[in-house]
């Protein structure tokens, strides 16, 4: 595609830490945003950043009203959208990223049907996904909408 950099938003350093990785193999400048706060409590995935050639850009200092971080993150890419790959999460990229997380996320929840009716024929009772910004619930729960008296939380 010709892009020179990728440019993501990382909210607890895991995934800046990924686009890093990816970036420095391929030869790519990695523009990683975190939040001011996360880079303190995450300097071990900054400094893992750090050493793979990434920049990480401390945000949300003064926009936290109007999207913080990630309304940086978008800001950025406009401006170098010419030779820039954006690279977002579920909530806030645009088509086809959702599509794609929630066919890759889908995975899960398929297999974990089928390992369940394996052994006891049936849907389970109660089906728990974490909290947090995750696709844990939207690849999981997806295959038991249709179970009856299955609950979902």
């Amino acid at each position: 595609m010709g892009k020179k950099s990728l440019i993501a938003f990382s909210p607890t350093g895991r995934s800046g830490v990924v686009v890093a990785s990816v970036a420095s193999r391929l030869g790519l400048q990695a523009e990683i945003f975190m939040d001011s706060e996360q880079m303190q409590l995450q300097a071990g995935s900054v400094f893992r950043m750090w050493l793979m050639g990434a920049h990480v850009n401390e945000g949300g200092l003064t926009r936290k009203r109007d999207g913080g971080v990630r309304k940086e993150v978008w800001d950025h890419w406009l401006r170098n959208s010419a030779d820039s790959f954006l690279v977002m999460g579920l909530d806030a990229a645009p088509h086809p990223y959702p599509m794609l997380t929630l066919e890759m996320a889908s995975i899960a929840g398929r297999e974990c049907r089928r390992q369940l009716y394996a052994i006891s024929k049936k849907a389970p009772d109660l089906l728990g996904a974490r909290a947090g910004d995750n696709a844990d619930a939207v690849g999981l729960f997806p295959p038991f909408l249709r179970a009856a008296g299955t609950r979902l939380v």
